[in-house]
């Protein structure tokens, strides 16, 4: 759990005037909540929860005091490089970057540090823009650090992840797949999360297909079978039959599982998916 929520619960809690000891119930001792408000461990969903309710306080107004305190202009600074990200402007993502270029002091405020790694994903956002511009080999390790060491994962993580996949290397991409399948709790505020996992997993299993790296792949598949639901992610199902197939096929290129490929390729056609379709068919070429 991000350390700024237990910031941000302490905050409320002195407003409220209330002590922490009257916060304490039999299922949160009052150790755990001065460490959970020190930063140092996290708290279930549900002793949050619990905590929240102690103090009279509903999560809208938690969430609302949460990005007061986390970090604003690092979180400005994401919101501005997301913005030209999704206009496929990478000049602008330049002129952001420029713009907010660390000083020459060094970086030393807790800030200071948000502020670098929201400029490190930035840059991760603008390789996919600019072919010219790549991370270098110290960047994408701090990246990958950044995301691997996640408690839980975003929206916002999600989309980045899914964005620059194709900077990592295949054990990172499996390391980071292993971390979102294994992490128990993911935050709780934010509606369609899952099908955000879901979406990441997918890009990781295309990526993991495309370059033969097939191992670790059975183990997403195994946890996209219990979290993608048919009669609400058809979108996501379809692809995760087409890529399980595929997959199939990569492991074993026999006439057979050629045809199950072909298969799901005419399907997309016929309903009218024809993006997905000529994807699916350039992949399938690339592998003859």
């Amino acid at each position: 759990m991000n350390e700024a929520f237990g910031k941000t619960f302490q905050a409320l809690r002195k407003a409220k005037g209330i002590e922490s000891k009257a916060v304490q119930s039999d299922s949160l001792s009052y150790s755990q909540l001065m460490r959970f408000e020190q930063g140092k461990t996290s708290l279930t969903i549900e002793k949050l929860f619990s905590a929240l309710n102690a103090i009279n306080v509903n999560f809208a107004e938690f969430q609302a005091a949460y990005y007061k305190i986390a970090e604003p202009e690092s979180l400005y600074l994401s919101e501005q490089v997301w913005q030209a990200y999704w206009e496929q402007n990478p000049v602008k993502i330049e002129k952001i970057l420029a713009k907010n270029a660390p000083t020459n002091r060094g970086v030393t405020h807790h800030n200071d540090q948000k502020i670098v790694l929201a400029q490190l994903k930035a840059k991760a956002l603008l390789s996919q823009l600019d072919t010219n511009f790549t991370l270098s080999k110290l960047e994408n390790k701090q990246l990958y650090r950044s995301l691997i060491k996640l408690k839980q994962w975003t929206k916002n993580d999600c989309l980045l992840l899914m964005s620059t996949a194709s900077v990592f290397t295949l054990e990172q991409l499996s390391e980071l797949a292993n971390s979102m399948i294994m992490t128990s709790t993911h935050i709780f505020s934010e509606e369609d999360l899952q099908s955000h996992i879901d979406s990441v997993l997918l890009t990781i299993i295309r990526l993991l297909i495309k370059r033969n790296f097939l191992l670790s792949i059975p183990e997403i598949f195994a946890y996209l079978d219990q979290h993608v639901l048919p009669d609400f992610n058809m979108y996501e199902r379809a692809m995760l039959t087409y890529l399980r197939a595929l997959y199939h096929y990569r492991k074993n290129p026999s006439a057979e599982n050629r045809a199950a490929v072909d298969t799901l390729i005419s399907a997309f056609t016929v309903f009218e998916c024809s993006n997905l379709a000529n994807r699916a068919k350039t992949e399938l070429q690339a592998f003859k």
